[in-house]
């Protein structure tokens, strides 16, 4: 038996469709003022059982108090989350006869609100890899100015949840079980990771933030508003092209709701 993993599925944010993509309400002459095009967005986490490492968790979607004093006065104005009782994370890990204390392995991708948001319900059971310039990164993010705001995506009360051990990465890839890679792709933050599972008989890729959309991919690659190096972006953008091309990988994107719309989710999986 090989990999097999879950697509968790946690909620929906609200946003402006030009901080995923930029320019995508574009002022022209003859339209000086456009509307914002005001869309949904899915959130996400991929869960995999591995026959060696066990159980491997991708990412943790957001905290369910975000909208309840949790997030700055400007996130829940500028990004809004929605979920039912039955998308909360322990309700999705129990589609799949798990509790959080099953998963040892849990893996953030980066920092931002709607992928670290879960981290409470592992910091005592789990080990939670991350990279060492991303957790830096978000550190001195919420601690450097008295603002919340000033963070951004980064919620101060996520960085600094108590983690029981952290395992941090470098600037580089990893292979963290068979079939299972890590890939430093950073440029929408500090030390985003990706990730690509190799199954049975195909290759899927999660590029995470690097290419929120499928609109983005392109070629040529349209960037977000929401970056700390537009240079390493596209670097990673060409590496995550270059992967998908060799491997005949399928590009899984973690904002693209017409995408998502067609995956498969839990208690269905891919193998």
């Amino acid at each position: 038996m090989g990999n097999r993993f879950y697509i968790l599925d946690t909620g929906y944010m609200e946003l402006d469709k030009n901080q995923l993509l930029a320019n995508a309400s574009l002022g022209t002459v003859d339209d000086k003022n456009p509307p914002a095009k005001w869309i949904q967005i899915p959130v996400y986490c991929i869960l995999i059982n591995n026959p060696e490492k066990g159980w491997i968790l991708f990412d943790t979607g957001c905290h369910p108090d975000g909208m309840k004093g949790r997030w700055s006065p400007m996130s829940v104005k500028v990004a809004p989350y929605y979920y039912s009782d039955e998308q909360l994370l322990v309700n999705q890990l129990k589609k799949v006869g798990l509790e959080p204390g099953d998963i040892k392995t849990v893996v953030l991708s980066h920092m931002h609100c709607d992928h670290a948001g879960g981290l409470f319900l592992f910091k005592d059971t789990a080990e939670v890899w991350l990279n060492q310039d991303e957790f830096m990164r978000s550190l001195l993010l919420v601690y450097s100015s008295q603002d919340p705001n000033a963070a951004g995506g980064t919620c101060k009360a996520d960085v600094i949840e108590p983690v029981q051990k952290y395992r941090f990465l470098g600037n580089k890839d990893y292979c963290i079980a068979p079939g299972v890679e890590l890939l430093y792709t950073p440029g929408h933050s500090a030390g985003m990771m990706a990730l690509m599972v190799h199954l049975s008989n195909e290759t899927y890729i999660f590029p995470v933030d690097s290419l929120h959309m499928t609109e983005n991919y392109g070629p040529p690659a349209r960037l977000s508003s929401i970056i700390a190096d537009s240079a390493a972006c596209i670097a990673s953008i060409d590496k995550i092209r270059e992967l998908a091309e060799r491997h005949k990988a399928k590009v899984v994107f973690p904002h693209d709701m017409e995408q998502f719309k067609t995956l498969r989710l839990a208690p269905e999986f891919y193998e």
